[in-house]
């Protein structure tokens, strides 16, 4: 069953089917970045988000949206940051001064088993709440088998 919000259809459930095609079919990563930006985030009602990439220990920003570069985990803060994957949070614990408070789930991207990004995501319509079920479903979605 589609939910409705605001008179936008939400098909969590075939979320996967629907763009699952495109994005293998990307042939570029501008081209991809502009299906996940334009289409696939805002189907997912997500306001915050940032989109990374870890290559060589070193932590890359390919996408970003109502977020500060300063609050954007840094390579050692990762590992930290892994241990939290896949479980939505209200709020990232926080002493205070962390600048990842305004994380709400961290979902890692690994190719052959080998991390290849972090997407982190914010503040999302209408509650800034990630339901279980969604995530588990974002979870199977963003792990590809290794080659053979």
């Amino acid at each position: 069953m589609e939910k409705h919000l605001l008179g936008i259809t939400l098909p969590y459930q075939n979320l996967r089917e629907a763009y699952s095609a495109r994005i293998s079919a990307s042939t570029s990563i501008p081209g991809l970045l502009q299906l996940l930006e334009h289409e696939v985030i805002p189907s997912l009602l997500v306001r915050q988000f940032a989109f990374l990439q870890v290559l060589n220990g070193e932590v890359g920003t390919l996408l970003m949206k109502d977020a500060e570069a300063g609050q954007l985990p840094r390579a050692e803060d990762i590992d930290d940051l892994l241990k939290l994957a896949g479980k939505p949070h209200p709020t990232l614990p926080s002493n205070g001064e962390s600048p990842y408070s305004w994380i709400h789930l961290v979902l890692p991207l690994r190719a052959s088993g080998n991390l290849t990004g972090l997407w982190l995501f914010g503040h999302r319509d209408p509650d800034d709440i990630y339901p279980h079920a969604r995530c588990s479903s974002c979870n199977r979605s963003r792990t590809r088998p290794r080659s053979r």
